[in-house]
């Protein structure tokens, strides 16, 4: 299993702080948000309160920035997935190209949160772990048998030293072998026999107390 150390390093390449905060408007350099497409550039802050976002025909979301712009084909995605999930979330336009980064969406009105929310569940796929109902291992792959919030499931991981990372004090991310992400947000609220297959074949977590 990956230390706390190597997990961080792993979370996105070059992380080392959220970005600095600043009022609305400003444009501090900022690090590289994940999935970063155009080449690296200054952000600026969005006032959440000025950030009405609605879902079109087809599944598209528009932004509309009070005072400056509409943004169709508007894309949110996270700066820090793992570390800062409901913060940091950078508006994009149709052409991928920055339009503002919201520090959180404290201030966002009700409805446009949660379009925000729908956009970034759309755009990223990481299944709760709900149950771990068989786990074994095949030439060094581990298959793993789940229930999740999205149904049952079935993935494999290799490495399991570096793709089963434990984020203190007992939240779980578990990377298979396409690059998909599934979580364990607390190991200890499994049912008791999901706890014991991960002890005794995944080994990254102690007995719960």
């Amino acid at each position: 299993m990956a230390t706390e150390g190597e997990m961080e390093k792993k979370e996105l390449e070059g992380e080392k702080k959220p970005p600095e905060t600043k009022p609305a408007g400003a444009k501090p350099a900022a690090e590289k948000p994940a999935d970063q497409q155009a080449p690296e550039q200054e952000y600026r802050y969005l006032d959440p309160a000025k950030v009405r976002v609605v879902r079109l025909p087809g599944g598209t979301f528009r932004a509309e920035v009070e005072g400056e712009r509409t943004v169709l084909l508007a894309r949110f995605l996270r700066g820090f997935p793992v570390s800062h999930r409901d913060r940091f979330i950078e508006l994009r336009d149709g052409a991928t190209k920055h339009v503002g980064m919201l520090k959180d969406l404290h201030g966002m009105g009700h409805e446009s949160a949660g379009q925000v929310h729908a956009a970034l569940e759309g755009h990223y796929f990481n299944p709760v772990i709900l149950e771990v109902t068989a786990l074994r291992e095949v030439f060094e792959t581990q298959i793993w048998t789940v229930r999740t919030d999205r149904g049952e499931m079935e993935f494999s991981v290799s490495d399991s030293n570096n793709n089963v990372r434990l984020i203190p004090p007992r939240r779980l991310l578990i990377t298979d072998t396409d690059k998909n992400t599934y979580e364990i947000p607390d190991w200890g609220k499994l049912d008791s026999a999901s706890r014991m297959r991960i002890k005794d074949i995944a080994q990254v977590v102690p007995e719960p107390r």
